[in-house]
């Protein structure tokens, strides 16, 4: 008889580790066991069932942190009907914990805080005891993991959003580590019954949707669920490339007035002027986020580069952004993102 060291894997004490063997892993025929259970429906078709792990991809900037705050939004609202009909929820009060790994503090908060605005909750009067988040750009990779591992843990949350999973270990393109590491998230998936979703890029060639190194070959391998970010003309799509189930129908976003993350059909969006200024802050965004800003020159330099037009079109661009308060001029002449733009396109940049 061969033990098997499963304090890896659960709470169990060094003295009963003896007590479980590889007939604790039988499948019992007898036992009817339930289907998966779904946290979220979109367009009527269950998504991210629970013990499973799920991903998220695109390139960088294509918007994967901005689909998944429609995501939680979605899990965590009760009326969910109003401008995000495709989504529903089958059951209520779902705990969600949200763990970034890059950005800074200020921009994690602003993601938290458009979560709140879509739901239309008061962050200062009632926060929301079932949606927390956390912000681990200080810590080390191997910390930043532990970090994680314990709050899922002592949270019990049903849902969890890993922003940034590749810094949660040392080398993406390590084969043995990426392997390890995937193992680990799916066994604590298991373990702690809740679906656990992580986001990576995809690799940087346009030819290439994959995502990035071994970690990313991993990632599709293991997932329940895969989906894809992309962004066109500001509108921002979200396609489930790969599922074990029945497949999710695509739902697309755009960016309103007010900073908050709308659902869109291009073809509605009939306006010539308001499609002209979607496309230019998803430029905007793409040269100004995760800086303190920049000054006009140069921005319009960068923009007519940007988005293939005359530097005399960048200036009236910006104007407009800025007479919308879409974007904000300091008092150093600096140009920057609106603060709740700002929070709507904080993504990770490696």
């Amino acid at each position: 008889m061969v033990a098997i060291n499963f304090s890896r894997f659960d709470d169990r004490g060094p003295d009963q580790v003896e007590q479980r063997t590889w007939h604790d892993t039988l499948i019992d025929p007898s036992v009817d066991y339930q289907p998966p259970e779904y946290l979220l429906h979109i367009g009527g078709i269950g998504a991210f069932p629970r013990g499973d792990i799920q991903a998220i991809k695109g390139k960088a900037k294509a918007g994967k942190t901005t689909a998944m705050t429609l995501i939680t939004a979605g899990m965590l609202a009760n009326d969910f009907t109003d401008g995000l009909g495709m989504f529903s929820r089958p059951k209520n009060n779902l705990k969600i914990l949200h763990i970034d790994t890059e950005q800074h503090p200020r921009s994690v908060a602003w993601k938290q805080k458009t979560v709140y605005r879509l739901i239309d909750a008061d962050p200062g009067d009632h926060p929301l005891p079932d949606y927390a988040v956390l912000s681990l750009r200080e810590f080390s990779f191997s910390d930043r993991w532990e970090i994680a591992k314990e709050a899922i843990h002592d949270f019990k949350p049903d849902f969890v959003l890993i922003d940034g999973i590749v810094d949660m270990i040392a080398d993406f393109n390590d084969s043995a580590e990426s392997k390890a590491f995937i193992s680990e998230l799916m066994g604590l998936a298991s373990r702690e019954n809740c679906a656990i979703c992580c986001t990576l890029h995809e690799n940087k060639s346009k030819a290439d949707n994959t995502m990035r190194g071994h970690l990313g070959a991993e990632l599709t391998n293991k997932c329940s669920e895969t989906y894809q970010v992309s962004q066109t003309n500001g509108i921002f799509t979200v396609t489930q490339t790969e599922s074990r189930n029945a497949p999710a129908p695509d739902f697309a976003f755009s960016i309103d007035p007010e900073g908050l993350p709308v659902m869109a059909d291009e073809r509605l969006i009939t306006d010539p002027r308001e499609r002209q200024m979607i496309e230019a802050m998803a430029v905007f965004n793409t040269l100004l986020d995760g800086t303190d800003g920049m000054p006009h020159n140069k921005l319009q330099v960068e923009f007519a580069e940007r988005a293939g037009c005359t530097t005399r079109t960048a200036r009236t661009k910006i104007a407009a952004a800025l007479n919308r308060k879409l974007l904000i001029k300091t008092k150093d002449d600096l140009y920057k993102i609106s603060e709740h733009e700002d929070s709507i396109f904080a993504e990770e940049t490696r």
